[in-house]
């Protein structure tokens, strides 16, 4: 389809293809590091606050990988069709990708500052803090993701209607393009400033935390204030990299956006590296974490041991094992109690004997 000037060349299109590969391929990998961390979550048999919060991060860093993989999807589909302007309200219809985008950095966001905030509390106000329960902070994570999905609902409705109503737009529905630049450079003001209270509250945490001292001979206290503490230590990996991979670069970014400079390729590389260190603090936090290092050991040690058909012991199983209670010595019983050949692995098995 010919398309006049605005058909990018050869070379462009070579290019845009080697971008898309990188990108399909760090997403597929985060993707893959972040179900296993997962995957290990579900061997905690008592799992704490931070873990919850650890695995609504994850989930959301997924989603976040996602809208690369499909970003990148449509850039490839695009340049091997030809077809580069569509109606800006078809981008939003088709645009899973912008969806994603939308849910997976707000919610990410939404998630570190309320690790931050979680060590915040838990160091200035600890009796409030044990109100602050595991069914609430399961509630918070379904309360975020919920919230930041009809949010996008409600943007793609007034942009839709008020600005990409008689529009086209690129092919490959560029955020910046579809959701306005204006949008753009309010949201990543937004997101830097929530960054930067996050690093703070931190920060007011680990002062309190050196300064803080247990008074008194309560031993349950004095436990779990040293838990709270080492806690605080673990989340260190993850605030300092946001420091260091968000706040900074992403101060660059919004400082020349408003001046209204190209930072076209600033910008692409900004959308890779969010789940990519993300991907990687979640990793080394794993690694830090005592629960999830034990449940990895499960994980594998279950993987290498070969696992006979049941196990009697083994009350949570439903497969049946093959055995005979037949005694072959004693007719008469066998003739008023007919032999049986498979037994449950559950419970019942003592009633079954008898």
């Amino acid at each position: 389809m010919d398309q006049g000037n605005n058909s990018p060349t050869v070379q462009e299109n070579i290019n845009s293809s080697k971008q898309s590969l990188i990108a399909t391929a760090i997403g597929i990998l985060s993707i893959i590091i972040n179900m296993f961390i997962l995957a290990t979550f579900r061997k905690i048999a008592n799992k704490p606050k931070q873990i919850w919060l650890i695995f609504g991060l994850c989930c959301a860093v997924m989603i976040r990988s996602m809208a690369t993989i499909i970003s990148a999807s449509r850039q490839m589909v695009v340049a091997w069709v030809g077809v580069y302007k569509i109606a800006g309200w078809k981008c939003l219809a088709q645009g899973l990708h912008l969806i994603c985008y939308e849910v997976g950095d707000c919610t990410s966001t939404a998630f570190i500052f309320i690790i931050s905030l979680d060590r915040f509390l838990a160091m200035t106000s600890f009796e409030r803090y044990k109100k602050f329960t595991i069914r609430h902070v399961q509630i918070l994570i379904g309360v975020v993701f919920t919230m930041a999905f009809v949010y996008y609902c409600i943007l793609a409705v007034l942009i839709g209607t008020i600005y990409l109503s008689k529009r086209e737009v690129s092919a490959n529905c560029y955020r910046g393009e579809v959701l306005t630049l204006l949008y753009c450079k309010v949201l990543i003001s937004t997101l830097l400033f929530i960054f930067i209270v996050t690093v703070v509250l931190y920060t007011i945490a680990c002062l309190v935390m050196r300064c803080r001292k247990v008074v008194g001979s309560n031993s349950v206290r004095r436990n779990q204030l040293k838990r709270e503490k080492v806690v605080t230590k673990r989340v260190a990996v993850i605030i300092v990299s946001t420091l260091i991979t968000h706040i900074i670069p992403v101060s660059f970014c919004a400082i020349n956006m408003w001046r209204n400079q190209n930072l076209l390729g600033i910008s692409s590389f900004l959308l890779l590296m969010h789940p990519a260190t993300l991907t990687l603090d979640l990793f080394l936090y794993a690694l830090l974490d005592k629960d999830i290092r034990r449940s990895f050991s499960k994980c594998v040690a279950c993987g290498r041991r070969q696992r006979p058909v049941c196990k009697l012991h083994d009350r949570t199983t439903n497969c049946v094992t093959p055995f005979n209670i037949h005694h072959n010595n004693d007719d008469n019983q066998a003739a008023q109690s007919p032999p049986m050949q498979f037994s449950s692995c559950n419970a019942d098995n003592n009633n079954n004997n008898n």
